[in-house]
């Protein structure tokens, strides 16, 4: 049995965790991937992967071969767009990772550009509120509002706004709140951004104040704290790409515009590793540039 193609089906299986979505992928049976996975633990003299009736987990000496097969396909893959880089065209397929509200707004746009300067590149856009491991997600690149795991290489590219803001309706019933520390005292909605941190942070004259907010709703999702907002259930602070709209018609109200909320670090995050092939520098290349743009268009 090919050694190369069950080292790839062994990759496939511990990004998705699934022998059937494996098939499904390789456009092979279950039994086959099965087989090509029993003949590596075999050659190898190790148990990869600890398989249950609901889940498919690495075993330690996985996770430890997994990074060498990782390796092993990038070299592959260095040596192929060397042989092809006659054609100038890069090809193949990008996995792109991005929070669900940004994928919406503006991901996808970036995304048909991308695809039509290219014609032979592939992307897949996996969507997500919380930080991943790209390892085990199969991810290329990610877009990330905040901080960045060291274990990754991380292109910074701006910084993007963020603006605190409520409905009318909340206001109403609520009232305004006139310093950062009056916000302890309101309905707050947290967005659990792992990148970003759970507290608030204003610039001030006086300094940096830094709010410890409470909240009897929280979630993961951009667009749920943003819902909730626009439906009177609080405080939100977001990024100010997310609520452009809304500030414009007055569907939302900028609270504390003397007190400036840090904003978020803007980064491409992709897994450090000695060759970058030719399809992912230039699609790191086109988010780069359009998230430069994004981000310059929020500041006019």
């Amino acid at each position: 049995m090919d050694f190369l193609a069950a080292v790839g089906a062994f990759v496939r299986v511990a990004q998705s965790h699934s022998f059937s979505r494996t098939a499904e992928e390789l456009d092979v049976t279950q039994s086959r991937v099965s087989k090509q996975i029993t003949m590596l633990e075999t050659r190898l003299g190790v148990r990869l992967l600890s398989r249950t009736t609901r889940r498919v987990r690495l075993t330690e000496e996985g996770s430890h071969f997994l990074t060498f097969a990782l390796r092993m396909l990038d070299g592959l893959a260095e040596v192929e767009a060397q042989i092809g880089s006659a054609s100038g065209l890069p090809s193949g397929l990008v996995k792109i990772g991005s929070p669900s509200a940004f994928a919406r707004r503006y991901l996808v746009q970036s995304a048909n550009r991308i695809l039509d300067k290219y014609p032979a590149l592939r992307l897949e856009i996996v969507t997500g509120d919380l930080a991943e491991d790209l390892v085990t997600q199969g991810i290329d690149i990610a877009i990330r509002f905040g901080t960045v795991s060291g274990s990754m290489i991380a292109k910074r590219v701006g910084n993007a706004t963020r603006v605190l803001v409520a409905s009318p309706e909340y206001l109403n019933r609520a009232g305004e709140p006139m310093t950062p520390e009056a916000l302890t005292s309101h309905q707050c909605l947290v967005y659990l951004n792992p990148d970003a941190g759970s507290d608030w942070t204003f610039a001030a004259p006086s300094g940096r104040r830094r709010i410890a907010v409470t909240s009897r709703l929280q979630s993961n999702n951009a667009d749920v704290v943003k819902q909730a907002c626009l439906s009177g259930g609080g405080i939100a602070l977001m990024p100010e790409w997310l609520f452009q709209e809304e500030l414009r018609t007055g569907q939302v109200k900028r609270l504390l515009p003397q007190f400036r909320p840090e904003g978020l670090t803007v980064t491409l995050a992709y897994v450090s590793r000695s060759f970058v092939p030719p399809k992912i520098r230039i699609v790191l290349d086109a988010l780069s540039t359009d998230l430069r743009h994004i981000i310059r268009r929020q500041k006019h």
